[in-house]
């Protein structure tokens, strides 16, 4: 039998010793004890530990209040560097919007603006899923900071200016009826049914068609 238990309190002594010195050895290759089996207590329910824990990787070992406490602030931060990258991502499109024509209800980026699209969508994914692998530790004080850093996130990068709908005015509705302005590619009340030319206002009907 490869392991056998210990006979007497000499054979307990001579089995302790050479855990000891595995350990000594292992702590002098890991100075924090970077290891999971016996020092990383992570745990698969809702739990308040702070110490001796490994967030994501055996390298995020925790050994110290202050440590905790650092990294609470750091999930803080990765949240709200997922806000700040949204808002960065929705001001960027607005910018390529603005460089379409005048008046032009759409934009269609190039290849290279796409690309800068695509990256920071990229981004966010890669935090989101990062902010969803440390909650999945079912720490307390982790989901805390990351409900905290997603409010505070929300208030400072998404303070902005509320646009709602404006709906076209009766007298635009009443240039526009009859006018098959979407055929002819004409903007709205500007266009003539009769020939189907555009630059001046409507004057047919839909009773004259």
């Amino acid at each position: 039998m490869l392991f056998a238990m210990p006979r007497n309190a000499m054979d307990a002594e001579i089995w302790t010793i050479p855990s000891a010195a595995a350990r000594a050895v292992d702590r002098t290759i890991h100075p924090l004890g970077r290891r999971w089996s016996g020092l990383c207590q992570n745990e698969e329910f809702w739990n308040w530990r702070t110490i001796d824990t490994c967030l994501l990787t055996s390298s995020w070992y925790i050994t110290s209040h202050g440590i905790f406490a650092l990294s609470c602030l750091g999930v803080v931060a990765l949240t709200l560097l997922l806000e700040f990258l949204r808002r960065i991502s929705k001001d960027y499109d607005r910018y390529l919007l603005s460089r379409g024509s005048e008046g032009a209800p759409q934009y269609r980026p190039g290849c290279w603006e796409q690309a800068g699209r695509a990256f920071l969508f990229m981004l966010q994914v890669a935090n989101a899923y990062i902010l969803i692998l440390l909650a999945v530790h079912y720490n307390g004080y982790i989901i805390l900071c990351i409900v905290l850093g997603s409010y505070f996130g929300f208030y400072v990068f998404r303070w902005e200016y509320l646009r709602a709908a404006v709906a076209p005015s009766p007298l635009a509705q009443s240039r526009n009826i009859g006018c098959s302005c979407g055929v002819c590619s004409c903007p709205p009340g500007q266009c003539r049914c009769a020939n189907c030319a555009c630059g001046g206002p409507a004057h047919a009907s839909a009773g004259s068609q």
